[in-house]
């Protein structure tokens, strides 16, 4: 029943992903410690705590993943990028396959959340240029990235994977090579196939167009700092987006 009230309440506009999240929490442990009774309040205690530390090594790489981004956006990075990779790059299939792979090797250089406030913002503007959608663009970016997790030095699966099976990270690495080739030739179909990635929230119901607008999409930090970048935009460059409010 979690995925029914994950999901529920999302798709009914009930509740933001946010809030959607903290009712399946509440649900999980409202069940497990009073319908099936398996957790009690000496496990409950751990969790809590075991949690706090996850949030916090999380919240620290966020602190320092939006100061970065909010230098580079204040000294014009983004806009110097949209000129130089334009310059570089002739058309919308050269950057998108360049987007692959510099996101291939970000996923295997960068913590995952750093990745999205960092990169989000900076690459973003640059995809709107080349007239690639915003829903396409996240799905290749997430693609990529979920890549990165399985590729040296730093792809963070490889580490779980070696403690939980007792094997050297050198095996897993070169195990999980077969996988990793499989999902790049899968990003690179989803990237030369737009419609692979649009279709459902289309289908859905949900709202997608240039202006970069999804009903019921709550913008993200990353989001914010993206704003902060189309307003600062001068009227010659790429034309303005905003980021929606969940409604």
């Amino acid at each position: 029943m979690a995925p029914v009230v994950a999901i529920g309440s999302l798709v009914s506009g009930i509740a933001t992903p946010t809030e959607s999240a903290a009712l399946t929490a509440m649900y999980a442990l409202l069940t497990q410690s009073i319908a099936h009774r398996e957790l009690y309040w000496p496990g409950i205690r751990k969790t809590l705590v075991d949690c706090a530390e996850v949030i916090g090594g999380i919240m620290l790489i966020l602190g320092m993943a939006l100061g970065l981004t909010n230098y580079l956006v204040d000294a014009g990075i983004p806009d110097a990028a949209i000129e130089w990779v334009q310059s570089v790059l002739p058309n919308k299939f050269a950057f998108l396959i360049a987007l692959n792979l510099f996101l291939l090797l970000a996923g295997a250089l960068m913590e995952i959340y750093a990745a999205i406030v960092v990169l989000v913002p900076l690459l973003l503007p640059v995809a709107l240029a080349y007239g690639v959608d915003p829903v396409h663009f996240g799905v290749i970016f997430l693609a990529n990235i979920e890549m990165g997790f399985l590729c040296p030095p730093a792809g963070m699966n490889i580490y779980f994977a070696s403690a939980m099976f007792g094997k050297p990270i050198r095996y897993v690495a070169a195990a999980v090579l077969p996988a990793v080739f499989a999902m790049f030739i899968g990003a690179l179909i989803i990237s030369g196939l737009p419609w692979l990635a649009t279709w459902l929230p289309k289908m859905a119901g949900f709202s997608v167009d240039r202006s970069s607008t999804l009903v019921g999409y709550q913008a993200s930090p990353a989001c914010a700092i993206a704003d902060r970048l189309g307003a600062s935009r001068r009227a010659s460059r790429l034309p303005e987006f905003s980021w929606p409010v969940s409604t």
